[in-house]
């Protein structure tokens, strides 16, 4: 096993970018020889896999939303609902949830429950969660 370090590149990529211009050793062979030597660092560092990090996003821009249909064994229902994401409420609980629009109003829901997040407050904020592991 290889051990790898994640790491917020950015202030080490603009500390790097720093260095290719403050060199200035006085000798212009060594000089070249440093800036050479970050510029393969930066190189190796713009290569490097990006990861998407999940963020925080407010209550008050939802996730999109698309047309669906689903049977509750009574009736069948058609509307507009969004993926399953994870929300944060004001009283500091996260929930599984999901937006949904009726009648051109939305409204959050939490999973597996009918009601709104009335018990917990508003919904303040969401945030999608990570895609699935590629094999």
């Amino acid at each position: 096993m290889s051990e790898r370090m994640i790491i917020d590149a950015l202030p080490v990529r603009n500390n790097i970018l720093l260095g290719i211009v403050a060199t200035n050793t006085g000798n212009a062979v060594v000089d070249a020889m440093i800036q050479g030597a970050l510029r393969a660092c930066l190189e190796e560092l713009d290569d490097a896999p990006k990861v998407e990090v999940q963020e925080w996003r407010r209550a008050s821009d939802p996730p999109p939303t698309h047309n669906e249909t689903w049977n509750d064994g009574n009736e069948t229902y058609s509307g507009e609902t969004s993926m399953k994401v994870w929300a944060h409420c004001a009283d500091g609980t996260q929930h599984e949830a999901h937006y949904e629009i009726h009648d051109g109003i939305g409204q959050w829901f939490v999973e597996g429950q009918d009601d709104r997040f009335d018990e917990h407050g508003n919904v303040t904020h969401w945030m999608y969660y990570p895609a699935a592991p590629k094999d």
